[in-house]
């Protein structure tokens, strides 16, 4: 009866033990994978959202620029276009700073989209207020002058950091399968080991 006493709380204590590195382990690994998924929405995440925004706003500006200029008589629609314009220029201006603060892989990417959003700004303002006062061929000139090529730089810019923030997600996004396969395959190898070592001391 001892002897089968001693067996039983070997192996409990065994069991017991493993239970513990079992859970422990699993514990570091769903921590590790959820610091994974925090990364990746706290920067490539936003990076991927906020960047492609801007690229629409720039595009929107763009657009409702060209539909006052050939929208001749409707001022009430122009005026909705015009509003419209500098709503999508405070989604510009409210994602770089967005963009500066969550880059990682992206800074220097980010550093020369300032740049560029700085050039396009007075060009850009410049032409809306041509539009304002009324001066439709001299707003066209000056957006396809001066404008429109610098847009399309900056929406390059855009792209080009959406791009590479999202290979930043993906990456993030495979560590944190390969935690849950490892989580799969420690719990699965630990339960084989515990009923190895029970059946070895039985």
């Amino acid at each position: 009866n001892m002897r089968v006493g001693s067996k039983l709380l070997g192996s409990f204590t065994i069991i017991v033990l493993l239970y513990i590195v079992t859970v422990v382990s699993a514990v570091i690994a769903v921590s590790s994978m959820a610091n994974s998924f925090d990364v990746f929405y706290d920067s490539p995440y936003q990076i991927v959202s906020t960047a492609k925004d801007m690229n629409s706003a720039i595009q929107g500006v763009g657009r409702n620029i060209l539909a006052v200029i050939v929208n001749d008589d409707k001022q009430a629609e122009n005026r909705e276009y015009l509003d419209e314009a500098k709503e999508f220029i405070e989604v510009i201006d409210n994602g770089l700073p967005i963009l500066n603060e969550k880059t990682i892989d992206t800074k220097e990417a980010v550093k020369a989209l300032e740049a560029q959003i700085m050039e396009v700004r007075p060009v850009r303002d410049k032409v809306l207020d041509l539009l304002e006062q009324g001066d439709r061929e001299g707003a066209l000139k000056a957006y396809k002058t001066e404008y429109e090529m610098k847009a399309r730089e900056a929406r390059k810019s855009l792209h080009n950091i959406s791009e590479q923030a999202a290979v930043s997600a993906d990456r993030y996004l495979d560590n944190a399968k390969k935690v849950e396969r490892t989580i799969i395959a420690l719990i699965i190898a630990l339960a084989v080991l515990i009923i190895f070592i029970t059946s070895v001391i039985w």
